[in-house]
């Protein structure tokens, strides 16, 4: 049976690559958005640790955005008990509904890296035949829309909603700096942006 074709992101650890050699031809290569790309689908693969920590730092947002730009999907590898308490599950499981009902981007929970096999194995049975053979390599052009709701979305406190709440409001990122309209914020967005606003450099 003729091998199927991935891309793997070069800096994808090497025993997932091993894996993926005994199924696929695999290309490393510099992705700029996921980890893996099987014929028009991008493949984000995070551990339980990963995710979270892209929850705290809010780097998931952006990322999910980039996602949303492709017929993509988000992969959590691990067990949920890492997600000790019930504060970090609610989290979680926020984002998880998120990306599936805001960025269109499917959330697959997988226990292994054995697993991450069985499922880009059924990403290229489903893919067709002509997509691939060219895969998808380059991330769609960023609008300067999305530029300011990146901006916006690294304040805590603002998720991609708040962001665009305050930029249809205010339009320019200098009326938000200078004296913005924070009508229809909640309370924890409103606290994050000023806090922020007022915050003193300290370097």
């Amino acid at each position: 049976m003729k091998k199927r074709h991935v891309l793997v992101d070069y800096r994808e650890p090497e025993d997932i690559k091993l894996i993926l050699r005994s199924r696929f031809n695999v290309e490393e290569t510099k992705l700029e958005v996921g980890d893996f790309v099987v014929g028009d689908t991008v493949v984000e693969r995070k551990t339980v640790k990963d995710l979270w920590n892209s929850i705290v730092d809010r780097r998931i947002f952006a990322q999910l955005r980039d996602l949303s730009h492709f017929k993509s999907v988000l992969v959590v590898e691990g067990t949920p008990a890492y997600w000790r308490d019930l504060a970090q599950v609610k989290a979680v499981y926020s984002i998880m509904l998120v990306s599936n009902l805001s960025f269109r981007v499917p959330v697959i929970s997988v226990l292994s890296r054995r697993e991450i096999l069985g499922l880009l194995e059924a990403l290229s049975g489903l893919t067709d035949k002509e997509n691939s053979e060219r895969p998808v390599r380059k991330l769609k052009r960023e609008t300067m829309d999305d530029v300011l709701e990146n901006i916006l979305v690294q304040i805590p406190g603002i998720g991609i909603k708040s962001a665009q709440v305050i930029l249809r409001r205010n339009k320019t990122l200098c009326k938000v700096f200078s004296n913005p309209d924070l009508s229809g914020l909640s309370k924890r967005a409103r606290t994050g942006l000023l806090n922020v606003l007022n915050y003193e450099y300290k370097r």
